[in-house]
């Protein structure tokens, strides 16, 4: 059996948070994940962009992984999630966390009187006071000790993608109906299309003269929240917390932000673990309130397009 002061699993945008603020903080991190990304294109908000660049400053110089070469004033920037995460996950590596590829198989929490102190992955264990789950939509912890959550919406089914036009065709689109919405961004390297649909294989209406091109990545989610994102030897962040849709437009800052707090309360814990209890509850209140705020936001757009 070896040892680590955190274990973050998952290796995406708030895994790789993470392990990097923790590992700044000094401790000893291993990261669990099975290297694989999306592929999606995603655009990040200016607010992304600004604890991105807090996080891991080489990424924004970092040719190969942007749709902008720079991101406008007063605005975000188009990213290729299955360029850019690799490159996360390096820097991850170069804060001085150890990795460890996940096979096929299962990752079990090791649990001791109540508490979370580390995993079993095969054959091999690792003890840990802390343990981080940044699975994603995955949402291993939640599964693996049945945690309580509020299921907030149906099924509702998301795609992106890449987009050709016409010359005359408009640079940005929005549109949303009773079936769904539309969000199409024009970048240097191209267009970027999200869509959201209420039901399976149906087609948002696409504006004249714009068009899908190339691999469609799709997904099913539901809005969902965590009742307890944070307890006894663990912390939950991103989408392994909450999920909404991309229509909050700041998914990857909450992935970023989310992953990087629940490694700085953990560095807390590890120097006053008598303050445990209270770490645990400002996390878990801070996510449940980021969640009411946001799906209450998104239930009105949606009500006012009778879309749910």
């Amino acid at each position: 059996m070896s040892n680590a002061d955190i274990i973050v699993i998952g290796d995406g945008p708030a895994g790789c948070a993470a392990t990097i603020t923790a590992a700044r903080a000094g401790l000893e991190v291993v990261m669990l994940g099975r290297g694989r990304s999306s592929g999606a294109p995603e655009y990040l908000s200016r607010a992304s962009l600004m604890l991105l660049a807090e996080l891991a400053p080489r990424l924004s110089r970092e040719t190969g992984i942007w749709l902008d070469p720079e991101p406008l004033p007063q605005s975000g920037r188009a990213l290729l999630r299955g360029k850019f995460d690799p490159r996360f996950r390096i820097e991850a590596l170069d804060a001085g966390a150890r990795y460890v590829p996940l096979a096929a198989g299962r990752v079990e929490p090791h649990i001791a009187r109540g508490k979370i102190c580390g995993v079993h992955c095969g054959a091999s264990s690792i003890a840990s006071p802390v343990v981080i789950d940044a699975s994603g939509s995955n949402g291993w912890l939640r599964r693996a000790m049945q945690l309580e959550e509020s299921i907030g919406s149906p099924a509702l089914w998301l795609e992106r993608g890449l987009a050709a036009a016409h010359s005359h065709a408009p640079d940005h689109h929005w549109q949303i109906a009773q079936q769904g919405w539309l969000w199409i961004n024009t970048t240097s390297a191209g267009m970027i299309w999200t869509s959201l649909s209420t039901q399976r294989d149906t087609t948002v209406h696409w504006p004249d003269g714009v068009w899908p091109t190339g691999k469609r990545w799709r997904d099913c989610r539901r809005w969902r929240c965590l009742q307890q994102a944070a307890g006894p030897g663990y912390f939950v962040c991103g989408d392994a917390a909450v999920q909404l849709d991309p229509a909050t437009g700041d998914g990857f800052r909450f992935a970023v932000e989310s992953g990087a707090w629940a490694a700085s309360l953990a560095a807390q814990l590890l120097r006053h673990p008598e303050g445990s209890s209270l770490l645990e509850a400002l996390y878990s209140d801070w996510i449940v309130q980021f969640y009411v705020s946001r799906k209450a936001a998104l239930a009105e757009c949606y009500a006012n397009a009778s879309m749910l």
